[in-house]
């Protein structure tokens, strides 16, 4: 590593906190040289209703010639392609050659995924993987072609690269790794959503200000699935974020190459967007129906499919850590990072895809952009908004929050203050406008001026309510802040976690070490169902409720017993059958209902009249 005079540097600090990746075993992309990929690959401009042109052949494009901006007709999208089909006698070969290799090459795979989730994300799942027929995604022999090229290329010049942004915003310094993969096959290669040519992921280090006005790292934020804005991140002493020296050690997912701050095993629940709006009609049903049950008491456990998993498609992130691990005291140490900023041409006007767009409408087979970009050319959140992506936006340097405290409280006795006058102000108005009332309340000839007074009063007095309640409420927020500030002065690490709301969580061996009986019934579960509605036209239709109902129970106690919930199961079922048979004794005699009630409200009446008359 090269000297650094100033130890602030830019360069230096991005070196100093460069994070260490562990990689699960069987993962075959890592963080690359962008240039390398770039020259391996040809431009191509996909026309609205029209078939891709191409406009640069491999082996002539550069970062260089990618960096110059282009034109193109409304809706036209720029793509990278990087590797051609195979012939298929190549491709059978190289499978067997791949089901024959030593076992500690192979990538093992847990439990199955659909154990963790309920019907509904299982059926989910199997529509899913019928839609892989219809839409658009990458040939299945990609991924086979794009391992061989860039196993040539590490070859060539075995090296592991990354790419660093430093920026400040506000009292932040943020450090951006971003890190570049020639592909993901997180679906063919460890059963996931998607499989796409290119992948950016990025860790971002945000640094504040000590007392010896020197730069050190206040907060972590990573990219992963199924979390944003606060619970991206981690505070830099939390205990879950593992560090050697000054690096922190973080769990990348294999093929998707995901981010997690601790290894295991995550299952990853993908939002379907054509689904959304029923997906959210039913979270608020559900989350009304148990605000209700709990109001009156009764204990709610936590359901098989709750509305993150009720329309989501459930895959597993696998980051056990137990591959290659890039950086220092690794397998393989990092090159010196390529510094980035908004002014890198090929950053800045590449605006397309960096790998083959096969134009699948759910977006996950499609190739991302650049580190910049999103797949739409907008801006990237994470780039332009580097706090506002990870929640911090919202929070105070650690060294500067006393001050800041001490500031808000001037700023609340300062606003309690034009409060207080403003309140004086509106009670002397007050007080005329009452001396007027009283003089004109019996003169008949001012009866517009009379009203006109009284509706004043009455909306000074509100107004005057209002500033008092807010008064108040000040009074008792200058407390608090109070006590905030002394915490700070004796205590002044708050819970490291106290900022998450559902951050993920590694599957416990509860979740993944279910009977092997469970999981073959996870896995054929979804296609059972199918089949019993089929097999409904083969029976009379006035058969189909019993059949309907007694398929749903079986299914039901059979799912509950392996998940260790068959008494609660049986409890609901019986408060079901309970509440069914209270429904059916209503309707059998309701007449005879209605005549008690309206009985009882007349004998009530009756008996409150009675005391008040007589007083007894």
């Amino acid at each position: 590593m090269p000297p650094f005079t100033e130890p602030n540097d830019d360069l230096h600090l991005l070196q100093r906190y460069a994070p260490i990746l562990r990689f699960t075993k069987g993962e075959l992309f890592f963080p690359m040289d962008a240039a390398r990929y770039v020259e391996q690959c040809s431009l191509w401009l996909k026309p609205p209703g029209a078939l891709p042109t191409r406009l640069v052949s491999k082996g002539q494009l550069t970062l260089d010639t990618l960096g110059v901006p282009r034109e193109a007709p409304q809706g036209s999208r720029f793509f990278l392609q990087f590797v051609e089909p195979k012939p298929i006698t190549t491709l059978a070969r190289e499978r067997l050659a791949r089901t024959l290799r030593p076992d500690a090459e192979r990538f093992v795979p847990g439990h199955g995924r659909l154990t963790t989730v309920g019907y509904t994300a299982r059926l989910v799942d199997a529509f899913f993987s019928l839609s892989l027929l219809l839409r658009g995604r990458v040939p299945g022999d990609a991924a086979e072609a794009a391992r061989d090229q860039y196993r040539a290329i590490l070859a060539a010049d075995e090296r592991y690269c990354y790419y660093g942004r430093v920026i400040e915003q506000g009292d932040w310094k943020i450090l951006q790794y971003w890190y570049f993969y020639a592909y993901n096959n997180w679906r063919s290669g460890f059963f996931g959503a998607n499989d796409h040519e290119a992948d950016w992921e990025m860790v971002a280090i945000y640094l504040a200000r000590d007392s010896n006005d020197a730069w050190h790292p206040e907060w972590i934020a990573i990219t992963m699935h199924d979390a944003h804005g606060d619970d991206l991140r981690r505070r830099w002493d939390d205990p879950t974020v593992e560090k050697n020296g000054t690096h922190p050690v973080l769990y990348v997912a294999a093929g998707s190459h995901a981010f997690y701050f601790q290894k295991g095993e995550y299952l990853s629940q993908i939002e379907i967007p054509i689904l959304r709006p029923l997906a959210n009609l039913l979270a608020t049903l559900r989350r009304l129906t148990r605000e209700r049950l709990l109001a009156y008491g009764v204990p709610l456990g936590d359901a098989a499919d709750t509305p993150f998993s009720l329309l989501r498609l459930p895959f597993i992130d696998y980051a056990r850590g137990d591959g290659k691990t890039i950086g220092v005291m690794g397998d393989a140490p990092w090159e010196p990072p390529t510094l980035i900023d908004d002014q890198t041409p090929w950053v800045r006007h590449y605006h397309g895809l960096w790998g083959l767009y096969v134009q699948d409408p759910f977006a996950g087979e499609n190739a991302p952009a650049g580190p910049m970009h999103n797949r739409d050319g907008t801006i990237r959140l994470s780039w332009h908004a580097p706090l506002a992506w990870a929640g911090l936006n919202k929070v105070v340097p650690r060294a500067t929050l006393p001050d800041a405290v001490q500031a808000r409280r001037a700023e609340i006795q300062q606003e309690q203050n034009r409060l207080r006058q403003r309140t004086a102000e509106l009670e002397a108005a007050l007080r005329d406008l009452e001396i007027e009332r009283a003089a004109t309340q019996r003169q008949p000839h001012l009866a517009d001026r009379y009203q006109h007074v009284l509706a004043e009063i009455e909306r000074l007095t509100a107004e005057i309510q209002t500033i008092n309640a807010r008064i108040a409420q000040n009074e008792q927020t200058l407390d608090a802040l109070g006590l905030y500030a002394a915490a700070l002065q004796h205590h002044p690490h708050t819970p490291p976690d106290s900022h998450l709301h559902h951050p993920p969580q590694p599957l416990t061996p509860q979740d993944i070490r279910l009977a092997r009986i469970a999981e073959i019934w996870a896995t054929i579960s979804a296609s059972l169902i199918l089949l019993i509605s089929v097999s409904l036209a083969f029976i009379p239709p006035s058969w189909w409720a019993p059949a309907i109902l007694l398929a749903m129970l079986i299914f039901i106690l059979i799912e509950s017993l392996f998940r260790r919930r068959l008494t609660r199961t049986l409890t609901a079922l019986s408060l079901g059958l309970a509440a069914v048979a209270v429904g059916v004794l209503v309707l059998e005699f309701l007449r005879f209902i209605i005549i008690f009630i309206m009985i009882a409200l007349s004998v009530y009446i009756l008996r409150q009249n009675i005391r008040e008359r007589f007083g007894v």
